[in-house]
């Protein structure tokens, strides 16, 4: 059919297919462009930043070098400080004074990528709420199967009275797998008598040039957006959760973190972290099951998205860093301040704030 023949309506689609391929194709040019000079700035594997502050171990991949400290680790005057227990300190050496301590377990959000000591979430929060003592048991890379196995090996020496369980989306991609981008990690699975845990000792690996490649190639968005489809995954080592085992067992990790905090008496809250790239949109991937879940188990669910939705849409990016997906130190304080108006909207936690 010759131009003339077709009419303004049919032009009118065509025009908007061809803008919207032309928008795809300058978004995959980005991804790939970004990916390249992650890859060629450094020659450290940049999917796991906190190697500088971490050693491996054979029960979770990595966690924290004791007594670590560097002021300046994420830039000037941005330091890094680590206790002798191994927990992220904003305390400069202090004794805490606070009555009610509060475990905060998670990823590098609660790690508190990118800002100082004094500006990750759960810092922020003890300084709102003076009577909060933090404790800072965030990891880079963790899934949220690590972070289960770390707060439950901390829990009887901690001894909290509130546990803040918290999570991005992607933390229960990560829990699939037994390795992070090319880094040797647990794997948990859903047996009869409940959780095992599989592929420990961690294997100890090292990362080489090629597979840096095909980690790098794993920040792709068209290879993020594959794994979602195929049931396997190009940065794993064969050993992958299907996404039905996988809820089985993140149901599981719950079920039993909630079930030992009874046990305690003591109060357990999960918490859900939004990305930038999840701000106006409906249901990103995890978050509906993890609502479901949450209700079903009894379970508190602070979600955080809807207070940074809340702020006009042209701001959003003040909150998040201009060189990864992290938070700002403005977006760890926006975490914080709504986390702390919902959990004194809770009566378990105002009736341990009331006591002390």
């Amino acid at each position: 059919m010759s131009e003339r023949h077709i009419g303004w309506p049919k032009k009118l689609v065509l025009s908007a297919v061809a803008v919207f391929l032309m928008l795809l194709l300058f978004e995959g040019a980005a991804s790939t462009i970004t990916v390249a000079y992650r890859f060629f700035r450094s020659g450290d594997p940049p999917q796991l930043a906190e190697s500088s502050h971490t050693r491996y171990d054979q029960t979770l991949g990595w966690r924290n070098e004791p007594r670590y400290a560097d002021p300046d680790h994420y830039g000037p005057g941005r330091g890094l400080t680590v206790d002798g227990e191994g927990f992220r300190t904003h305390l400069k050496g202090r004794q805490a004074s606070k009555s009610v301590r509060v475990l905060c377990s998670g990823d590098s959000f609660t790690l508190g990528f990118g800002v100082d000591d004094l500006e990750s979430w759960p810092a922020v929060l003890s300084k709102l709420e003076p009577r909060f003592e933090t404790v800072n048991l965030g990891q880079g890379g963790y899934g949220v199967g690590q972070a289960y196995l770390w707060a439950i090996e901390e829990l009887e020496g901690v001894d909290p009275l509130l546990h803040l369980f918290a999570f991005i989306g992607y933390d229960f991609e990560r829990m699939r797998d037994d390795r992070f981008l090319g880094h040797g990690k647990p794997l948990l699975r859903v047996i009869e008598n409940g959780l095992q845990v599989t592929n420990v000792p961690v294997p100890q690996e090292v990362i080489s040039t090629g597979s840096r490649w095909g980690n790098s190639l794993g920040e792709l968005r068209l290879v993020r957006a594959l794994r979602w489809l195929l049931p396997g995954d190009p940065s794993s080592s064969g050993h992958r959760l299907s996404l039905p085992e996988a809820e089985r067992v993140a149901r599981a990790i719950l079920e039993d973190l909630r079930d030992r905090h009874l046990a305690r008496g003591s109060v357990f809250v999960l918490i859900w972290l939004p990305l930038e790239s999840e701000l106006g949109t409906t249901d990103p991937p995890w978050h509906g099951f993890v609502r479901r879940t949450a209700m079903s188990l009894g379970i508190p669910l602070i979600d955080v998205k809807p207070h940074f939705e809340s702020i006009p849409s042209e701001r959003w990016s003040e909150f998040f860093s201009d060189s990864d997906q992290h938070y700002s130190a403005s977006g760890y304080r926006l975490a914080a301040e709504a986390i702390l108006a919902a959990l004194r909207s809770l009566p378990d936690v105002h009736r341990i704030l009331d006591e002390r």
